[in-house]
């Protein structure tokens, strides 16, 4: 894919940034919105404001057992995820507004195993008063991209929550049925 072919250009990212947080700023400012993220999803270990997006190394939290059992770890896809979230905050006003979660993505392509410290690389495509949507591309420390994630959508919870009903929440969940074994 042409994605992967692309490298990111770290340090002219970085040195063009307009901000940077580092671990404690960045999980301190989500809170500040009513983000709370417990030890073993709090992955981005700093952040840079772009002008098209973010770019956050993601290192696997201490607080989390180390594992190869994944190609990208959950926490670790999650730490991704929250980069989109932070474009929202730059300009936000914490008293007035709407928390924006994951509700969808396009494609998804990981093409390295067992991967534990990268970076994500997020530009924003389009942004509404409902939605915000991305394109993360996952690379290491020399810029080789080794994945993306596009059409990434975090949805405000106020929108996403006024078409839901019981009868949709019902259809969200497992069924338990327990067979009795001989």
């Amino acid at each position: 894919s042409s994605s992967l072919s692309e490298n990111i250009a770290l340090n002219t990212l970085k040195s063009s940034a307009s901000a940077r947080q580092n671990h404690d700023e960045f999980y301190a400012h989500l809170h500040e919105f009513g983000y709370e993220y417990g030890p073993c999803f709090r992955g981005i270990s700093e952040i840079y404001q772009t002008e098209d997006g973010v770019l956050a190394k993601i290192e696997w939290p201490q607080a989390l057992k180390q594992s190869d059992e994944f190609h990208l770890h959950p926490s670790l896809l999650d730490a991704c995820f929250q980069t989109l979230v932070h474009t929202e905050l730059s300009t936000a006003d914490a008293n007035n507004f709407s928390i924006r979660l994951p509700v969808m993505l396009s494609e998804i392509c990981i093409t390295k195993n067992t991967v534990n410290s990268f970076w994500c690389y997020t530009k924003i495509t389009h942004r509404d008063d409902d939605k915000t949507i991305g394109d993360l591309y996952l690379c290491d420390d020399n810029g080789v991209t080794f994945g993306f994630i596009k059409g990434f959508i975090a949805q405000s919870v106020d929108s996403a929550a006024s078409g839901v009903t019981t009868r949709t929440i019902d259809s969200w969940l497992y069924d338990i049925n327990w067979l009795a074994q001989p």
